[in-house]
């Protein structure tokens, strides 16, 4: 059978593929992309682990050409993955550019896509791609076997041992020597890096540059199926009162937004204070959850985590990956009991991996102090996390849909919602 799959107006090859790889019929699934983020590999970390404990196969091949992967990514696959090969020709001119899934039982049952969607969240979901998906389940249908048989042989040639341009992972350190040589970059880095590019053209062209194209709008990942429809909400606070004019509910579509650590708080140095609102500095909320009936009001950081500020006996838990480890039983509560309570939001770093590792001490003691965290949400309850030093603060603002301030001085630390 033969399908054509027109991302993102009909279907999105990320679900698509989280629904395959619950057929049991499939044991052996493997991934070929130019390119890998976080946001593509933890939305099918859920489905590629669960594919490997009943028994199934995964190996990667992922292209390092034009900074199109980071490194949190491919040290996140090394893990999700029995083989990972990154790939790379030194000749400038040549790129490993191949975007195919297949999955298989290595008998009657075969499945494959091939198109332009790479492994990531928008390659998956909310770009415009296309796919041709070709499947057989049948030992009579021999149509398509010569099909299937040349992406096999593709396959192996990635493999050999004397394939010059294929690298099988072994350890992290493989990975950290490529970061040392250029071929990898940290993935805020690679945000932050076509950020500045987009800055520059916008420079260089002129801003009064009239629009010659429109936009479809966002594309959002599929949400979560909830009961909670949020409501709009009247919030108290920096000496006014403001209502949201979008409703608080919980959502896995992608955001990032970045905060000021300053000194920290905590006999360890890791909990981060949030907000109920925000006081504008820069840029505009409009046609965001954070737009309140105040242009000089947002509402707080917390909304990031999608809570209600007014709900102040919320308390969540959240997971973190960072450098690949998951950091499970990070806290966002209300500061309103035990020792000086101040009746504010804030979040406790404190998590840890299963194996009992404490994010608190991931880096080191006190490595929190004096930097700027990044978070991007994968779900509503797992987020992936970088750690800049202060001197970024600049480069995240100019990179800002908006920044705000927690409190009403310029003292007060900041917070931005990133457009990268």
């Amino acid at each position: 059978m033969i399908e054509l799959i027109t991302q993102p107006f009909e279907g999105q090859l990320g679900t698509i593929l989280k629904g395959k790889l619950t057929e049991r019929k499939y044991q052996h699934f493997v991934i070929v992309s130019a390119f890998a983020k976080n946001s593509g590999v933890l939305r099918m970390k859920d489905s590629l682990q669960a594919f490997r404990k009943r028994g199934g196969k995964i190996d990667a091949f992922i292209g390092l050409d034009a900074y199109g992967t980071s490194y949190e990514a491919v040290v996140n696959l090394f893990s999700l993955a029995d083989s990972l090969y990154l790939v790379h020709d030194n000749n400038p001119g040549i790129t490993f550019h191949s975007k195919i899934y297949y999955l298989t039982d290595h008998k009657d049952h075969k499945w494959i896509a091939v198109g332009s969607n790479n492994f990531t969240g928008g390659g998956l979901w909310t770009n415009h791609e296309t796919a041709n998906i070709v499947s057989k389940d049948s030992p009579t249908d021999t149509e398509s076997t010569e099909y299937f048989n040349q992406y096999i042989k593709l396959i192996a040639r990635y493999k050999e041992t004397n394939c010059r341009f294929s690298m099988k992972i072994t350890s992290i350190r493989d990975l950290d020597k490529l970061l040392k040589a250029d071929l990898l970059r940290h993935e805020i880095v690679l945000q932050m890096d076509a950020g500045k590019a987009r800055y520059h053209a916008t420079e260089s062209t002129g801003k009064n540059t009239p629009q010659l194209f429109g936009s479809m709008g966002k594309v959002l990942i599929p949400t979560l199926k909830s009961k909670d429809k949020g409501k709009q909400v009247k919030i108290h606070g920096h000496n006014v009162e403001v209502k949201s004019l979008h409703p608080i509910v919980p959502s896995d579509n992608s955001e990032k937004m970045w905060f000021e650590t300053r000194k920290m708080t905590g006999g360890s140095r890791n909990i981060l204070d949030l907000s109920m609102l925000g006081n504008l500095v820069r840029g505009s909320a409009d046609g965001t959850k954070y737009q309140t009936d105040n242009n000089h009001i947002v509402l707080g950081s917390v909304v990031f985590f999608d809570i209600n500020p007014t709900n102040t006996d919320c308390e969540k838990n959240i997971t973190i990956n960072y450098n690949a480890k998951d950091y499970a039983g990070c806290t966002i509560k209300m500061h309103n009991t035990g020792a000086n309570p101040n009746g504010s939001w804030r979040i406790q770093l404190k998590g840890e991996t299963t194996s009992g590792e404490k994010l608190t001490t991931a880096e080191g003691g006190d490595w929190f102090v004096h930097k700027v965290i990044v978070l991007e949400k994968i779900r509503t309850d797992y987020y992936t996390m970088s750690v800049l030093p202060e001197s970024e603060l600049n480069a995240l603002t100019a990179e800002s849909i908006f920044t705000a301030r927690n409190g009403n001085t310029p003292a007060s630390k900041q917070y931005g919602l990133l457009n990268i």
